[in-house]
């Protein structure tokens, strides 16, 4: 499975807090206590390992909070079954120099259309307009909803 963009953002932050916090200890430990170099150092990598954490560690939490929202639709969910309309590219954001797709798909329930898209995808996933993919609802909100075009896009393997 591949990683999330965020949560390599998120390591890179959080080891970036995690050294200078081990060079802020080791700055602690050679110079002499009381110092006012020591106070200014001290507090510069303080706040920067704070920064940094905090980015990071958000980051990270988006992540698993994301992630733990989809696995409790497809256990929870209720599964539905929805018609693709189109797989769009969203020209508004770039991964890695590249816009991402997303699948919108439709379903009819009592005479009302209900739209949903998917998360950003990296790769077009070749979904045809008609094909059908699982949507897991949340019962309590219909606002709260994850399409699993993984299940059915076909791999996609890059040379």
């Amino acid at each position: 499975m591949k990683k999330h963009p965020y949560q390599i953002i998120g390591v890179v932050f959080t080891a970036v807090a995690a050294a200078e916090l081990v060079v802020l200890l080791a700055l602690a430990c050679v110079l002499e206590r009381g110092g006012t170099a020591l106070f200014v150092v001290g507090l510069v990598l303080g706040i920067q390992v704070l920064v940094f954490g905090g980015i990071g560690l958000g980051f990270l939490l988006h992540v698993r909070k994301k992630r733990l929202e989809r696995e409790r639709l497809i256990a929870d969910g209720c599964r539905e079954m929805a018609d693709v309309v189109e797989v769009e590219r969203v020209l508004n954001v770039q991964i890695n120099g590249r816009c991402p797709y997303r699948v919108v798909c439709h379903i009819e329930r009592d005479g009302v259309l209900h739209e949903y898209r998917s998360d950003l995808l990296r790769d077009n996933p070749a979904l045809p307009a008609g094909s059908r993919v699982p949507v897991y609802l949340d019962r309590y909100d219909e606002k709260r909803y994850y399409v699993d075009v993984e299940s059915v896009a076909r791999t996609v393997v890059r040379h």
